[in-house]
């Protein structure tokens, strides 16, 4: 597995969107993709707090929760990690609001290829970033009441 693999939780209850989610991340090659994933939302919770998870894909129908509340939850518990939100057909407006609310995208079960999958995964995590990094500038210039010079642990900029 490379150093720079994606860790991919999905929490999804059909074996059927599992597997073909789990083929198309392997079919990706070079160890790209980690994956793990849970059945129930509590569970998927329970890993997130255990770190390590760089993208959430998430089924809004879930045994223990259901519809938007299921994001709102993960996204609760887990607003560092970007979450995908999966949906069945007709479920369009239910994966917009959950875009509204902060979910880095959304994908249709039956639309889902690999080079979509893998593609939207990749702008997901790199957005997340962008957006920490920007909103950690925007903290320390708040505050900033001289010049300040932003670097890394090694005094890079």
């Amino acid at each position: 597995m490379s150093a720079s693999a994606i860790n991919v939780l999905l929490v999804e209850d059909n074996p059927g969107d599992i597997q073909l989610i789990r083929e198309m991340l392997a079919a990706a090659g070079d160890d790209q993709f980690t994956f793990e994933h849970t059945d129930r939302l509590a569970t998927g919770l329970t890993r997130l707090a255990g770190g390590g998870v760089d993208v959430l894909l998430l089924d809004l129908g879930l045994p223990d929760t259901v519809g938007l509340e299921t994001f709102t939850k993960a996204y609760a518990q887990a607003e560092h990690v970007p979450i995908i939100v999966l949906t069945d057909h007709g479920d369009e407006a239910l994966a917009v609001r959950a875009v509204q609310e902060g979910a880095q995208d959304h994908l249709g079960k039956g639309e889902i290829d690999g080079r979509l999958l893998t593609r939207s995964i990749r702008h997901a995590v790199e957005r997340k970033r962008e957006h920490r990094q920007l909103y950690l500038q925007a903290a320390a210039l708040s505050v900033a009441r001289d010049a300040i010079m932003i670097t890394d642990c090694f005094g890079r900029m």
